[in-house]
């Protein structure tokens, strides 16, 4: 028989037979340092190796699996169940898929949107809104609900009694400019007149 094999810990400075070393450092040893580095990220707490899942411990894990467990949505388009995403109720490959059927070139999209613009700016809803915003944007109070605003657009323009179509413009002129579009303030009128 030969001599028995004896190394030393370099973390300890324990001499011990060489079958309890599988490194540079003793079993004890090596032991606290993967118990030191089984740290739950969230939680910070030590945690053993059968309960090892990833960075976390299993509390935590256990708690983000029942958090998102229900965040799932069903695909729009196919069906599929995804998990919740930024695609609005698609899945990532049918969201790119429309995309990639639809997608405009950038002054396109702006010609298309303006088009959309002008002829929703046509109808009596679109001019009440228009008329709205652009009180809003120089800061004039605008106190005119729609009904009141078709009732005004239809009894024709104040000043020369011509009925109000598209061709001539329909507006609001204030009697008073110094006040905002008020009940009280306006009066319909054709784009001659205005």
């Amino acid at each position: 028989m030969g001599k028995p094999r004896i190394k030393t810990c370099v973390d300890c400075n324990t001499t011990e037979s060489y079958r309890w070393y599988a490194g540079p450092q003793c079993e004890k040893c090596r032991y606290e340092a993967k118990a030191s580095a089984m740290i739950c990220v969230k939680c910070s707490s030590n945690w053993s190796k059968r309960w090892y899942k990833g960075p976390t411990c299993q509390l935590c894990y256990n708690k983000d699996y029942l958090n998102n467990k229900n965040n799932y949505t069903v695909c729009g388009d196919c069906g599929s169940k995804t998990k919740n995403s930024t695609y609005k109720n698609k899945c990532s490959a049918c969201y790119k898929r429309n995309y990639r059927k639809n997608s405009l070139k950038p002054w396109e999209s702006d010609i298309s949107t303006r088009k959309q613009n002008k002829n929703k700016n046509k109808t009596l809803r679109g001019k009440y809104l228009l008329s709205k915003n652009r009180a809003e944007k120089r800061g004039l109070a605008f106190d005119i609900d729609f009904q009141n605003f078709e009732d005004l657009l239809k009894s024709g323009c104040s000043y020369c009694s011509e009925q109000l179509v598209d061709k001539t413009g329909c507006s609001l002129d204030r009697i008073d400019n110094n006040k905002g579009y008020l009940k009280d303030n306006v009066l319909p009128c054709c784009g001659r007149c205005n």
